[in-house]
């Protein structure tokens, strides 16, 4: 899986540590792996990388980097139901704004999508009877 993180993205750790990513690595060695390695600014001022490896094992270390939730294993995962938003939860965390907002026009996109969809059965439904 392709994942899209930027700075400023939210961190958690499975240490509980909370940090935002302060800086992608964008050296020849990252591009060759593909994977270009986020820092990590942790809030009690301790700083990381997440490594080529973690993304290899699927992040083990971490319960969520920006948009991404790794404490839901792929059992539990509903891919058909769309999640609701959580204005408040999403601040309190202490999500940067512009990650914020771009998550959520990515959910907004995805009711969107539902809606056409559930709109567009009942269409074929309506000119089937």
């Amino acid at each position: 899986m392709k994942y899209d993180f930027r700075i400023g993205d939210y961190v958690e750790d499975v240490a509980g540590r909370v940090g935002y990513i302060q800086s992608i690595c964008q050296c020849e060695q990252c591009k060759v792996r593909g994977f270009y390695e986020p820092f990590v600014l942790y809030k009690d001022g301790n700083s990381d990388c997440i490594t080529v490896y973690e993304y290899e094992k699927g992040f083990p270390g971490y319960k969520r980097i920006g948009q991404y939730d790794f404490t839901k294993k792929a059992e539990d995962k509903d891919d058909d139901k769309i999640e609701h938003l959580d204005y408040a939860q999403r601040f309190m965390r202490g999500s940067t704004i512009d990650t914020t907002l771009i998550s959520y026009m990515k959910k907004i996109n995805e009711l969107v999508d539902a809606v056409n969809e559930l709109r567009m059965r009942d269409a074929k439904e309506s000119k089937d009877d």
